[in-house]
C-alpha cells in the first residue's frame, strides 16, 4: 500500500525499489514551500533520504527572502498553490522577476484542482495533488532531474 504525503500524519517507510529509482547525490538542493508544517517536514524528511539538500518556507514572503539572502539555489520549488500572501500565483510572477529565473523549476502542490489556472507560466513543469503518495513525489521530482541533466 502505498504511504499517502497529505493526509494526516505520514509514516514514512521506504522499500528498495523506491531507494533504487531515485538516488539524489549530486544534484541540487530542492525548496518546499507549504503553510503546513507536519507535511513540509514530510516532504523535506522523503526528499533528504533520497540525498537532497532541502530547505522549508512556511510561506512565500519566506521563500522570496530565502531566495534573495544566499539560500543555495534550488533546482526545484515544490509550492503549495494556496499559501498566506502572497499565494502561489503572486509568489510566481515575484519568482519570475528574480535574476536567475529562467534556471528556476517549479512543481505546484495543491489539494484542490478546480483553483489552478488552465496554463501555467514557464517556470512550473508540473502539479501534485495532495494526497499524493511518496512514489508520486519521487517521479515528480526525478523527471525535473532528468531536464536538468
Amino acid at each position: 500500500m502505498p504511504h499517502l504525503l497529505g493526509c494526516g500524519s505520514p509514516v514514512l517507510h521506504y522499500d528498495e525499489f523506491a531507494m533504487a529509482m531515485f538516488d539524489a547525490s549530486h544534484w541540487g538542493a530542492v525548496l518546499v514551500v507549504d503553510d503546513d508544517f507536519d507535511f513540509r517536514e514530510a516532504v523535506a524528511e522523503v526528499l533528504e533520504s533520497f540525498g537532497h539538500r532541502v530547505f522549508t518556507a512556511m510561506n512565500g514572503r519566506e521563500a522570496l527572502r530565502q531566495l534573495q539572502d544566499g539560500v543555495p539555489r534550488p533546482c526545484l520549488i515544490l509550492l503549495d498553490w494556496i499559501l498566506p500572501p502572497p499565494a502561489g500565483p503572486e509568489l510566481l510572477a515575484q519568482l519570475g522577476r528574480l535574476p536567475d529565473a529562467p534556471e528556476l523549476s517549479v512543481i505546484v502542490i495543491t489539494a484542490s484542482t478546480r483553483l489552478l489556472p488552465p496554463a501555467f507560466p514557464a517556470p512550473v513543469r508540473g502539479v501534485l495533488t495532495k494526497p499524493f503518495d511518496i512514489e508520486d513525489l519521487l517521479a515528480a521530482v526525478g523527471r525535473r532531474r532528468q531536464l536538468v541533466r
